[in-house]
């Protein structure tokens, strides 16, 4: 070879494999990686050309593979300890699951960042179950292959990439590794990449088959550099200048090495007020050299190069010490964030925050110009992928940005995740699709609203036709972009962000009831994947304790705002009440709740109110008073609401001040001392014998904080002292019309014509004889109208809630058509006693205690009876009647003795009767016949095991099983008492809902 062709630039890029010796921590030996091979480091512009063109050609979409971050590892002639080395990788794992990452170091074992880089790949990407760009990149020279000088490297089996050039010395290995960053940080333009196929040298072009990718310029995208600066050499401080030349951010370990520490003193000093360069620089030296660093004077001059470039206006470097290292990832994004001003950087950090749930980026940003469609898309894709990103999108919401939903985003956020729950439970089980969706039309809206409504008991458009509508020109509500991604993330089965997301609803305990139910009926589809159906159990538990918990809180601190905030129309739920909802739904927890209560009290007594008296009972007088009509006259009053009628002429004193176009009226506030409070008293002095309808002569169950008091009297002019209207007047009675619609009236009379009824269908059954057929026709009149009255409330509740949650007001409406009079007799007491018993506070909680140790243990011990008696049933039949022959009628007595076995001790069938004494045959003389001794086959055996066989029963029924239920029930009783107050509270609910719903004369017509 001679002088002119040495003296030619090899820029040949070969992709190729390179054999590494791998060194240390169990996994030595030879490993074979992907290698680019270079002639020279001038040929770094075309391997980073090859690189980006094999990432766009594998690329589905643009951008794909593409880095969001490059940050290169400097740790050259440093030796870090175990626990510190630990530290910085639990740092770097945090942009390691994130993704998106490319790492830059020399990949030899002796260097402690590198192999800090290489233990975390190991331990990250095999846990991470989705599909991560990270890739561990070693820029080092040919001597790191095994056949050279064999320098041992760190593991490279996991997405580790070598680039290697030939023609280097060992002392420009360090430039070369910062060159390369700096290169690779600025990819080639998009307006044509091609693709290499084959080695790319000096002289040749691309003849790949795949065709060239034509972007627009706007499309640039290029990874953002960091470096993360340990070294204790001056080769990691030559590699350190370049970094600071291209102004990449730095981060120091400031604690890592004696030479970093020196780099923070000097940073001290540098930025002091009283700094002087010569002293400077002498203190640098002799710093210097006390660390032993190789030529002194030339490492004084690259640190005074660096500080001169790193800290003018914008300041490249900072420093961490190891107590900060958790927090490198943050650091990193906002040093970068720092570094960059353009728009198109800080969109890509904040993707990248996204990626590692890093919000804390978000107080140095304007959102709103830079969280655009695109991005909130990317955001929420990031999201939705890793269930551990919900900081990141609560921050991104407090900031209340203008959130706009479209088909295509939702499709971005399900393509993200894992499809298998939308899939298989929510496309495939309940909605009928055979295949995911490649675009959300109007049938698929159509057909989810349905699937909604079901699965909500009745609510209507959870996902609003014009919320994914791509006309501008219609009117977007902003509050149903939350509630789509909330319901859409619901169905993906991503439950951290439904809980983020309804919390930043525009009504949060109403949609939180709405996801509750959905989240619930969502279980109960998925209970064949019992880890979907637990997992969505624990969410429809979190959504209702948390509304409960919000009315709570509101409660607390002001209690009439909470009982308004269950009392007021919601838009968007047709006029429902959260009371409604909430019964609806069937949250137990919000309607036993003290507000609701209160509610739920105000709707059963109306404006309904009962004088006081010491001999009968309010419940009797409101009895007799429905029965007799006359006494209505004297012991029911109407409740006036003075709130309603003071609130339109109540006004503040400011609000008077600023009410200029009126001549304001002089007001005076009611005082003890007043003239118009002296006659109040006196009229209260001569009204003691009649009734006055104030909260202290009357009983009332609606609470007092429901009545407002008038606290202003208008005073028409100076010279006037009373008011035109009288402050006290006597009670009023009520209409009967008004009197026969409140509902504890309809429930008093409703019982009585119960007990009526039930009483004469009792009277008419035992009539000996064909009894009377007049009565039977009463009865079964009565009957008729009652059970027509009985199917129209039940349609009123089918209009909330479907009838799979109503067995056994579906029976009431089926039952009474059967002709056996006794049994529903039977029925019709049980009945009475569960619908009208809730209204009791003593015995409401008892009856549902015993109604859930009759469905929880009664049952189960039934089923463990059923086992035991049949069982028992055959082997005493074998035993005691050993020659008897198998017959429906055999089979039938013997399962009757053992089932009344339950309740009686029967042992006469171990007695010998007179009559098997006289059939008694002894000892068979054929071997299969007579076993039993007797020639009655119904005469029970004598033997020793007859009498085993049915004490073991015995023993095992009375002694066992029966204290294993007294047991049962008492666990029961003691765990069910929170549980148990709910389900009654729930219950009064229903019935002061059924009879507020019930026709106001239905007594009557009954």
């Amino acid at each position: 070879m001679d002088d002119s062709e040495t003296s030619v630039t090899d820029l040949s890029v070969s992709p190729e494999s390179a054999a590494v010796a791998v060194g240390g921590g169990g996994v030595g030996g030879v490993q074979i990686c992907p290698a680019i091979m270079l002639g020279s480091s001038q040929a770094l512009p075309g391997a980073a050309k090859h690189i980006y063109s094999r990432l766009a050609a594998n690329a589905a979409e643009v951008d794909e593979g593409m880095p969001s971050l490059i940050v290169s590892l400097v740790s050259n002639g440093n030796q870090l300890s175990e626990k510190y080395l630990s530290r910085f990788q639990s740092a770097i794992s945090v942009l390691i699951s994130g993704g998106g990452l490319w790492l830059i170091s020399s990949g030899e074992h002796h260097d402690p960042l590198a192999r800090s880089a290489s233990s975390a790949l190991r331990a990250v990407l095999p846990q991470i179950e989705r599909d991560v760009e990270v890739l561990h990149v070693i820029v080092n020279s040919m001597a790191v292959r095994a056949r050279e000088e064999g320098r041992l490297m760190v593991d490279a089996s996991l997405n580790t990439l070598l680039i290697l050039s030939r023609n280097i010395e060992a002392s420009e290995e360090s430039t070369f590794r910062a060159n390369a960053v700096v290169r690779l940080a600025h990819p080639p333009p998009a307006l044509l990449i091609g693709v290499p196929s084959e080695n790319i040298t000096s002289g040749t072009t691309p003849s790949g088959n795949a065709p060239p990718i034509l972007l627009s310029p706007s499309n640039d995208r290029r990874p953002l550099p960091a470096v993360v600066f340990a070294g204790a050499s001056l080769a990691a401080l030559q590699e350190l200048l370049v970094y600071v030349e291209n102004g990449f951010p730095i981060i120091v370990l400031e604690d890592s090495c004696e030479l970093c520490v020196v780099l923070h003193s000097a940073y001290l000093l540098y930025r002091s007020p009283q700094f002087d360069h010569s002293k400077f620089v002498a203190w640098l030296e002799e710093q210097l050299d006390a660390v032993s660093i190789e030529n002194v004077a030339e490492a004084s001059k690259i640190i005074v190069g660096i500080f001169a470039t790193a800290f003018g206006d914008t300041q490249l470097i900072e420093f961490l010490d190891s107590d900060e290292m958790p927090s490198l990832a943050a650091r990193i994004i906002e040093l970068c964030f720092q570094c960059h001003s353009g728009s198109t950087e800080a969109r890509e950090l904040l993707q990248l925050s996204a990626h590692i749930n890093e919000p804390s980026i978000l107080n140095e940003v304007d959102l709103d110009d830079l969280l655009d469609d695109e991005l909130m898309t990317a955001i929420l894709c990031e999201t939705v992928a890793v269930a551990d990103r919900v900081a990141f999108l609560a921050a991104i919401l407090e900031r209340r940005p203008q959130i706009t939903v479209n088909s295509e985003m939702l499709l971005k956020m399900a393509r993200n995740s894992d499809q298998h729950f939308f899939t298989t439970v929510v496309l495939c089980q309940c909605m009928g699709y055979s295949s995911f969706p490649d675009e959300l039309d109007d049938k698929f809206i159509n057909d989810l609203n349905k699937l909604l409504r079901r699965l909500s008991f009745g609510v209507e458009e959870l996902i609003p036709p014009t919320a994914l509508s791509c006309d501008f020109m219609q009117n977007r509500d902003p509050a149903d972009a939350i509630r789509v991604l909330a319901i859409w993330c619901l169905l993906l089965h991503r439950p951290a962000i439904v809980r983020c997301l309804c919390a930043f609803s525009d009504q949060p305990v109403a949609f939180a009831l709405v996801l509750s139910r959905l989240a619930k009926s969502l279980a109960r589809e998925s209970h064949d994947w019992f880890f979907y159906e637990e997992s969505l159990l624990k969410l429809s538990d979190s959504l209702s304790n948390s509304a409960v918990s919000l009315v709570d809180k509101v409660h607390q601190t002001s209690p009439n705002k909470a009982y308004q905030l269950l009392c007021q129309p919601l838009e968007g739920f047709q006029g429902a009440t959260l009371s409604q909802l909430a019964f609806q739904f069937n949250i137990r927890g919000l309607i036993a709740h003290e507000s609701c209560q209160r509610w739920v009290h105000r709707l059963l007594y109306g404006q309904l109110q009962t004088c006081s008296s010491s001999i009968l009972p309010r419940w009797m007088k409101t009895l007799i008073a429905a029965v007799l009509v006359l006494p209505i006259r004297w012991w029911m009053c109407v409740r006036s609401n003075l709130a309603v009628h003071s609130a339109p002429d109540k006004k503040s004193p400011t609000a008077a001040l600023l009410d200029m176009g009126r001549q304001p009226k002089r007001v005076r506030a009611v005082s003890t001392y007043s003239v118009i409070s002296g006659r109040s008293d006196v009229l209260s002095a001569v009204a003691g014998g009649h009734s006055i309808p104030q909260l202290a002569l009357t009983e009332s169950a609606t609470p007092q904080s429901m009545v407002f008091p008038l606290n202003i009297e208008d005073v028409d002019g100076e010279d006037a002292v009373f008011t035109k209207k009288p402050r006290i007047s006597r009670r009023t009675p009520p209409s009967l019309c008004l009197f026969y619609s409140t509902p504890i009236v309809k429930y008093w009379l409703s019982l009585l014509f119960r007990l009526l009824h039930i009483g004469l269908l009792a009277y008419s059954i035992l009539l000996p004889g064909c009894g009377n057929l007049t009565l039977d026709a009463v009865v079964w009149m009565w009957t008729f109208i009652a059970w027509i009255e009985a199917v129209w409330v039940l349609n009123m509740r089918n209009h909330t809630t479907p009838l799979s949650l109503m067995p056994w007001r579906l029976l009431s409406t089926v039952y009474p058509i059967r002709v056996l009079s006794a049994f529903f007799l039977l029925y019709w007491c049980y009945a009475t006693i569960f619908f009208y018993i809730p209204l009791s506070e003593l015995f409401g909680p008892i009856v549902v205690r015993v109604k859930l140790m009759i469905l929880r243990d009664f049952t189960n011990f039934l089923i463990l009876v059923a086992l035991v008696m049949s069982s028992s049933a055959a082997a005493i039949h074998a035993v005691l009647y050993p020659d008897r022959d198998i017959s429906l009628s055999v089979a039938r007595s013997s399962l009757s003795w053992v089932w009344l076995s339950l309740f009686t001790t029967d042992v006469s069938s171990l007695r010998e009767s007179d009559v098997c004494k006289k059939s008694f045959v002894g000892s068979a003389t054929s071997y299969c016949h007579l076993v039993g001794e007797y020639g009655n086959t119904s005469c029970p055996s004598q033997s020793a095991a007859g009498y085993l066989v049915v004490l073991e029963y015995f023993v095992l029924l009375k002694l066992i099983l029966w204290p294993v239920l007294f047991a049962f029930f008492a666990k029961t009783a003691k765990s069910v008492d929170d549980e148990a107050d709910k389900i009654w509270k729930f219950q009064m609910y229903s019935l002061v809902t059924e009879f507020s719903n019930a026709d106001g004369n239905k007594e009557l017509a009954v």
